[in-house]
Parts: structure tokens; C-alpha cells; sequence
């Protein structure tokens, strides 16, 4: 008998873009605002100079920072996300590492209980009507030690 374990899911996570991609968009968009102010401030196109020259030659910069800035969130919840499966799963691993280590055993198709305590018994008895098997120590012929091990570990990864 053995039990699959279902793993949690974990996103990968992307590559970070490149800082230079970043810097050369904003270096084109303050370019592209001192253009702006030059052309507003010469009277060369006349829908321009109707507007205000602090607005036509801020609107690139501002317009790569509030894109900045949007994926800088989009980012920040990317990563969250991440962290947040990537902590579940450790979790859901250390507690179904908890789990394997109980009491009962199950090692191929054969259950290993305590002695005096037998199908039988737990199908017949109620709850507590056994007596207690705490600090009785036995080992079975049957089964190497190192055999009992690597079966109890194989469900552990």
C-alpha cells in the first residue's frame, strides 16, 4: 500500500527585466520632453503652443513613471504570490513529514502494531478498552531493520 502525494503548486518565477531596458526608456522620454519644450518654445507647431510647456514637456517622463511604477506593483504581486506557494508548500511538505512519522506504520501491505493489539481486537473493542503499549520496546524477526527503514522512507521525498 502506498500513498501519492498530491504536490502544491508553486509558480516560477519570471526574470526580472533589465534595469538598462528601464533607464533607456526613460532616458528617451526625457529626450523626448526636452524636444517638446524646444519645439513648444520655438512656435514651430502651433497646436503645442496653445498648450501649457510644463505639461507638453513633462507628459513623456511622467507617462514612463506611472508605467514604472505599474509594473513595479504587477512585480511586487508577482513575487508576493510566489513566496506565498513557496511557504504553503514547505508547510504542506513538514506536515505531511509529520504525518509519516505517526505511530502506525505501513510498510508494502502489512500493518505494524503494537503487541497484543490486533485487527481483532481494535475492530471489536471501543476507544481506550486496550491496555496502554507506552515504553514497550520490541523488534520484528521478520523484517531487517534496513529494510523497515528504506520502506517507511520511500513515501518521504
Amino acid at each position: 500500500m502506498a500513498w501519492l502525494r498530491n504536490k502544491s503548486p508553486t509558480t516560477v518565477l519570471s526574470a526580472p527585466p533589465s534595469l538598462l531596458l528601464w533607464l533607456f526608456t526613460g532616458t528617451l522620454a526625457v529626450i523626448a520632453g526636452v524636444i517638446l519644450f524646444v519645439l513648444h518654445s520655438s512656435g514651430a507647431v502651433k497646436v503645442l503652443s496653445s498648450m501649457n510647456v510644463w505639461t507638453v514637456s513633462l507628459a513623456p517622463p511622467a507617462v514612463w513613471f506611472l508605467l514604472l511604477c505599474i509594473w513595479g506593483w504587477f512585480r511586487g504581486q508577482e513575487i508576493d504570490e510566489h513566496q506565498f506557494l513557496e511557504k504553503e508548500a514547505r508547510y504542506a511538505q513538514a506536515q505531511w513529514e509529520a504525518w509519516a512519522e505517526r505511530h502506525l506504520a505501513v510498510l508494502g501491505s502489512c500493518v505494524l502494531l503494537p503487541n497484543d493489539v490486533t485487527a481483532d481486537t481494535l475492530w471489536k473493542s471501543g476507544e481506550g478498552s486496550f491496555p496502554s503499549q507506552s515504553m514497550r520496546v520490541c523488534r520484528l524477526h521478520t523484517i531487517s531493520l534496513a529494510d523497515a527503514v528504506l520502506s517507511c522512507l520511500g513515501g518521504i521525498q
